[in-house]
């Protein structure tokens, strides 16, 4: 309990800036190195910044990872699950937004998020995590769906899951596709920043 409790502390007091082009690759079930090593090739080829972890099945390293990630003051976390299927399909998934999200258009004050539990933290970045499922699922032909995720928990910047079923000769072009959503939604951004 002491450590989740410094974790939730840690969290108010170095609530990162996100900034850049950056992404973080949570990679959920089996670890495959291949596509860690695949995802952080082409992603840096395409001008992002890339960090892959393997996701944790208990929630105190989940939470001792997570504290890691999110001072690393990275746009966004993409927890990923990728499957080599003789189908592709594709899941997005978000947090759901119960009430909104904590500290937005002023209907909390900054005390009140000094003291969010663990699976409050992304409805910090509610609208900024809808905007990143959208962009993403709207490039697989897919709608994002909300669910209450693990690997979202105490995630600190916009954040999404995914599972994506490929086939071993499509992977590129399923990179591709993602690629396509994660520039809608960095020019989306930009254009919101002027």
């Amino acid at each position: 309990m002491r450590g989740l409790a410094a974790f939730l502390l840690l969290v108010v007091f170095f609530t990162p800036c996100y900034a850049g082009n950056n992404l973080i690759f949570y990679q959920v079930g089996e670890r495959d190195v291949g596509v860690a090593r695949t995802l952080k090739a082409y992603f840096e080829e395409k001008g992002f910044s890339v960090s892959v972890y393997q996701g944790e099945t208990t929630i105190e390293k989940h939470v001792d990872r997570v504290k890691r990630i999110n001072n690393e003051r990275q746009a966004i976390f993409l927890a990923a699950q990728f499957v080599k299927s003789d189908k592709e399909r594709v899941l997005v998934g978000l947090t759901p937004e119960r009430g909104g999200a904590p500290g937005a258009a002023g209907r909390r004050g900054e005390m009140e998020d000094l003291f969010l539990a663990l699976d409050q933290v992304p409805l910090k970045f509610a609208p900024e995590s809808r905007r990143l499922a959208d962009a993403v699922a709207s490039s697989f032909q897919a709608k994002p769906v909300h669910l209450p995720l693990f690997p979202l928990l105490g995630v600190d910047m916009p954040a999404i899951f995914m599972r994506i079923e490929y086939k071993e000769e499509t992977l590129n072009q399923t990179l591709f596709t993602l690629n396509d959503g994660l520039q809608k939604y960095f020019r989306r951004d930009k254009k919101n920043e002027k």
